[in-house]
């Protein structure tokens, strides 16, 4: 009986709403009428073709990676077995480019597994292995920006408050590197170095393909993976240590296709193949301190 009641009082107020419509007089302005749309010249200013020949399901900008306009603006692409990252170059307000052409292949990685991978996504972040000037030890994460080494103004709440922070030897990497995450149909997250020209670590894990990935916004270090396998899993790229799983009884009972993240960090999005979109919390006590311990990975 609630239901119903509640039915009636909403068309009760939307036939009042339509009688009250009636009654003004005024005209009612149309957008046109005011102002026409403007005549907007839509201008392509680059067209890349890949040789690859295979469709191209992942493109990212290295825009987190940029602290000033100034600095090199990088995108990469995922198709085939294939990673290829670009440069742009300036434009004049017209579109033209005065100095050859707009966009520069920079490198192109192709996976080991040949025609049995097929990349689906990439994501940018940045290289944790940065060292503290004043005690010599690593950072839990990475504090300037790659190209431009400007300090960040604090950091993150995950990192840990302590003095004796270690790593093991898998961290070679010199600070201040640029990275770049992609994975796909084999499930195998590998972590790519542009500037060295290598993969220096591959996170295997999921039991089918990877669909997405997507990085903290606040802690480059830290990476989220929606697959194939019903599950979402976060990372630490810095240890190469899996954090977390979402999944189980209040997880997704489908493939998830994709997901995202607020923009302080707080909750993650994810949404599949079986209708439902989830929210998880990531300020838990819990997930907090497992995040924190896979920065001080132990050896056994």
């Amino acid at each position: 009986m609630k239901s119903d009641v509640a039915s009636k009082n909403l068309r009760s107020v939307a036939a009042d709403a339509v009688e009250n419509c009636k009654a003004d007089e005024s005209p009612l302005l149309s957008v046109a009428d005011v102002s026409p749309p403007p005549q907007l010249n839509f201008k392509q200013t680059a067209f890349i073709r890949e040789s690859h020949g295979k469709s191209i399901f992942g493109l990212a900008f290295n825009s987190a990676n940029r602290s000033r306009p100034t600095d090199p603006l990088l995108f990469a692409t995922a198709g085939g077995n294939h990673v290829t990252i670009y440069q742009c170059k300036d434009l004049d307000g017209n579109g033209t480019d005065h100095g050859g052409s707009c966009i520069t292949l920079l490198q192109s990685f192709s996976d080991p597994a040949g025609e049995e991978e097929d990349f689906y996504t990439c994501a940018w972040s940045r290289d944790t292995n940065a060292v503290s000037p004043g005690n010599g030890l690593p950072r839990c994460w990475w504090l300037e920006c790659s190209e431009t080494q400007q300090e960040r103004p604090k950091p993150h709440q995950h990192q840990p408050v302590t003095d004796s922070v270690t790593f093991g030897p898998d961290h070679f990497l010199q600070p201040y590197q640029q990275l770049l995450a992609v994975a796909g149909k084999r499930g195998i997250i590998r972590i790519l170095c542009p500037s060295l020209a290598n993969c220096p670590a591959s996170l295997v894990g999921h039991g089918q393909a990877i669909n997405e990935l997507k990085f903290h916004p606040k802690d480059p270090s830290l990476l989220f993976s929606f697959s194939k396998d019903y599950t979402i899993r976060l990372w630490n790229i810095a240890t190469h240590v899996p954090v977390c799983i979402f999944g189980g009884a209040e997880g997704h009972r489908s493939e998830v296709l994709y997901g995202d993240l607020s923009l302080t960090g707080d909750l993650l999005l994810s949404a599949g193949m079986d209708h439902t979109v989830k929210i998880w919390r990531l300020d838990s006590p819990e997930l907090k301190k497992a995040i924190i311990n896979s920065f001080t990975p132990t050896t056994k």
